[in-house]
């Protein structure tokens, strides 16, 4: 079966989000100060995040059996995808105290905020149609699992693994964003459902 445009373009934001991480990796391992090392790595996921949102859509698209986006639909994820790139863009001005970048406390607020928005709307999907509850439920559970992952935690920081949790911590912020993200896909989904409707 023939590889479709659109599949080798999600297939290619994968691919270049991979060589993204990869590349900046390398490029910035020779770093000694810790907050420089945590800039390094918040900078490789987020740059790398801002490649992967598009195949993430298009895989929900898939998922969900949609054709294309309406155009709340569009508006969000061009939204989303403006703001994880202004996310990679804000790592590089950051100068100050390691513990005030961004700490977990703050991770935690915004993953339970979050959980508890996905939470509603999945409570308000009870009461739409099948149809709409359908299209919706993997966004959100997707949403949910992203949540779950900033509550997992990276381990210890011992020199060794000092890179590795670094990693892990900026995969945590990254997948919060992206959850948010996904979180307004949701919302923008039932918009556009009741927009169609509302037309015919």
């Amino acid at each position: 079966m023939p590889l479709r445009l659109p599949d080798a373009l999600a297939l290619l934001c994968v691919a270049s989000g991979l060589l993204t991480f990869a590349l900046l990796r390398w490029c910035l391992r020779d770093l000694r100060q810790s907050c420089a090392n945590k800039k390094a790595e918040r900078l490789a996921v987020n740059a790398a995040a801002c490649f992967l949102w598009p195949a993430l859509v298009w895989g929900l698209m898939r998922c969900t059996g949609q054709v294309d986006l309406g155009v709340a639909e569009l508006l969000s994820c061009v939204v989303v995808l403006a703001y994880l790139c202004q996310e990679a863009k804000a790592v590089l001005p950051y100068v100050g105290a390691l513990d005030d970048y961004q700490g977990g406390d703050s991770l935690h607020e915004r993953a339970k905020q979050i959980s508890t928005a996905a939470f509603a709307t999945g409570t308000i999907l009870l009461s739409t149609t099948k149809e709409l509850a359908g299209r919706v439920a993997p966004i959100v559970f997707l949403a949910l699992l992203l949540c779950v992952i900033s509550a997992v935690p990276g381990g210890g920081a011992s020199q060794h693994r000092k890179r590795k949790h670094l990693t892990w911590e900026s995969i945590q912020k990254a997948s919060i964003s992206m959850a948010a993200g996904l979180l307004a896909l949701a919302i923008a989904t039932c918009v556009d459902v009741n927009l169609l409707q509302r037309c015919i």
